[in-house]
């Protein structure tokens, strides 16, 4: 079975400079209704009132033993609580877990400077997992007694969180991430997206409701079916439920699903419920299939004549 990768800046950002550093950070601004694409156009035309103005801050650097990039869509302007719950949401996010000396897991930074600025707050999370990075790389390299097997290799970590859509009632944004720890076996690609709620200014943390699991199957194994379909039309149905690892009863996704244009994309990482080798697996089920397992949260936040 042909899998098309669905997450593909790994391959597109791989390349570092080694022997010396490079820093750099690059701003733009955006506000949905100026942008071009799919989410900008259909997000202003419904949006009542002020809707949240982007600005996309690019934070990078790269040495010999580390490489980091984040692309971070970050709010500058919006009405509350809808702007602050999205700004720290992001600094949650973007926020690297540290680790302690024995290797067990710790804390994650908390930023608390002005996060009304939007290169600082990136800068700050970047920087952090940069440094990071590079004394994990340096502690694993001092525990080879021969030559480095991993040379010209580097620890990294990209991350891009992208604006998608908005509409009167709801904002969603969407992120991949890319993390390969030096001496690993490979990198991890994840991807996803997160629903705001305009009417209480609130993420949306459930937007499915998870005791209807059983019910959905039918949904869930056709949202599958149609995209290994895409990927290789040969495929039959069977034989696509078969490649997956996970039973006969398809789970919901741990990440939340999340409102899309035209309904609700379920994302499932690595692993999930397949091999590897099949990527990130994502579909969208209609919002009209979709309201009878919405939280009544989620609901109330369906586009009309969806």
């Amino acid at each position: 079975m042909k899998h098309t990768y669905l997450f593909s800046i790994a391959l597109a950002l791989m390349t570092t400079t080694v022997g010396n550093s490079s820093a750099h950070v690059i701003q733009t601004a955006f506000s949905p209704a100026a942008i071009q694409g799919e989410a900008a156009v259909l997000g202003v035309a419904e949006t009542e009132g002020q809707p949240l103005t982007f600005t996309t801050v690019t934070c990078a650097d790269s040495t010999q033993y580390a490489s980091t990039r984040y692309v971070v869509a970050y709010p500058t302007e919006g009405s509350e609580p809808l702007l602050s719950a999205v700004r720290n949401y992001i600094c949650r996010f973007i926020a690297p877990t540290l680790y302690n000396d024995d290797g067990s897991e710790g804390t994650r930074p908390v930023f608390t400077g002005d996060k009304s600025n939007a290169k600082a707050v990136v800068s700050f999370f970047q920087q952090t997992n940069q440094a990071q990075l590079e004394k994990g790389a340096k502690e694993t390299i001092a525990l080879m007694e021969d030559d480095n097997p991993w040379e010209g290799l580097t620890s990294t970590s990209y991350m891009t969180l992208r604006f998608y859509h908005q509409t009167a009632k709801f904002l969603t944004l969407t992120h991949e991430t890319y993390n390969y720890d030096l001496g690993a076996a490979h990198g991890l690609e994840t991807a996803g997206g997160v629903t705001f709620s305009k009417l209480t200014g609130k993420q949306v943390k459930r937007v499915v409701n998870r005791q209807k699991t059983r019910l959905m199957q039918a949904l869930l194994k056709q949202g599958i079916y149609r995209l290994f379909k895409r990927q290789d039309p040969t495929i039959t149905r069977a034989q696509a439920l078969a490649s997956l690892q996970c039973g006969n009863t398809i789970p919901l996704p741990e990440s939340e699903p999340y409102f899309g244009k035209n309904g609700v994309v379920f994302t499932y990482q690595p692993y999930e419920i397949a091999c590897y080798a099949a990527g990130i697996i994502s579909f969208t089920v209609p919002y009209s299939q979709m309201l009878p397992y919405l939280t009544a949260e989620a609901k109330a936040l369906v586009p009309q004549g969806k």
